[in-house]
């Protein structure tokens, strides 16, 4: 009997393990990198929902990305307006520490965003100044699917039983 309550406690530990990791939504994330007078860092999921009041269409829109940090400093709240090429593109923070211009960052309504996953470093420029000196790269950010990691926790406790199994003889 205790062997059967241990066998299932691992269960479930391993079954919580493999869904905890994985996204809700099953969509990939996007990992962002800003170097420059300011620098940022943030992920975003490739595509989502903007809420009702939170984008213009034809303008931009403004979201809470993951994980902000600004000149190494976490920025829990703050927001990220993009901006859409008829508003000269890119991005800035709600707070004001930095607005840059470039290229339009993701693509379809603003409503309905599927950021851009491009390839090597866009270049950018203050909004205000007209400075260049900003560098933005994207990356993906790899997220397991649900079926490895379940296959990866069962795999796990077949060898925690086998090795349990091995003690008691």
């Amino acid at each position: 009997m205790k062997y059967r309550i241990s066998a299932a406690l691992a269960f479930v530990f391993f079954l919580l393990l493999s869904v905890g990791t994985v996204r809700a939504d099953g969509t990939g994330l996007l990992a962002y990198t800003l170097t420059g007078p300011v620098d940022a860092t943030f992920e975003l999921p490739v595509t989502f929902t903007v809420s009702t009041g939170n984008y213009d269409l034809g303008a931009g829109f403004y979201v809470t990305p993951i994980d902000l940090t600004i000149d190494g400093s976490a920025v829990p709240g703050d927001q990220l307006i993009f901006y859409s090429s008829s508003m000269d593109g890119a991005f800035g923070d709600a707070d004001g520490l930095f607005s840059l211009t470039g290229p339009q960052l993701y693509t379809g309504p603003e409503s309905d965003p599927t950021m851009s996953d491009f390839h090597g470093n866009k270049a950018l420029f203050d909004y205000i100044t007209g400075d260049g000196g900003y560098t933005l790269s994207v990356k993906s950010v790899p997220t397991p699917e649900p079926t490895s990691m379940l296959l990866l926790g069962t795999g796990l406790l077949s060898l925690f039983l086998k090795r349990r199994q091995k003690a008691t003889s």
